[in-house]
């Protein structure tokens, strides 16, 4: 008797990729409003196969990564870090970990999710410029999931590469002086 053999995970992400181009059915008699489109584009998400992120190959995690963006492409959404985590079911912050290295995942598959990272990065700045995405909704993610930052750097300079505490010193006793 033949045992059947236990298909790889390039062999899953072909058969889910085939499976595509079938969304998640609404059922019969609900309107698709907004909500109902959201709702069904993130069950389509939810419905992929799950995918190891430390054992996969690179090549089967960057076809899910690809996968994601064909979903979003069908179903007319902007593509997110959020999205993408729960493509390859883990939590956006574990997503995050692994881009950043702050938690160990193999090298190869770290470059993969990294330049996806750095897509989804790319694709918010254009959604910005073009003035596709809200202004605080887009500084919102890109604070929280790119890194970016609301700084100011302020640079004291009193006309010296750099004063020794002594002639700090011996300026604010200069400036109290002045004030007697």
């Amino acid at each position: 008797m033949k045992t059947k053999k236990k298909p790889n995970e390039i062999e899953v992400a072909e058969q889910i990729h085939n499976e595509v181009d079938k969304p998640f059915q609404l059922p019969e008699g609900l309107k698709k409003t907004d909500n109902v489109n959201f709702t069904l584009h993130n069950l389509d998400l939810v419905s992929l196969p799950p995918i190891n992120c430390m054992l996969a190959t690179p090549e089967a995690l960057q076809k899910r990564c690809f996968e994601y963006l064909a979903i979003c492409m069908r179903n007319n959404m902007k593509p997110s870090l959020a999205g993408l985590a729960l493509t390859l079911n883990i939590q956006r912050t574990t997503l995050i970990s692994y881009i950043t290295g702050a938690s160990q995942i193999p090298k190869d598959n770290e470059a993969v999710l990294r330049r996806f990272n750095g897509f989804l990065n790319a694709l918010l700045e254009d959604y910005i410029q073009n003035g596709k995405m809200n202004p605080v909704s887009a500084i919102f993610i890109a604070k929280n999931n790119f890194g970016y930052k609301d700084a100011q750097e302020y640079i004291v300079n009193n006309g010296t590469q750099e004063a020794s505490p002594e002639s700090l010193i011996e300026e604010a006793n200069l400036l109290l002086e002045d004030k007697e």
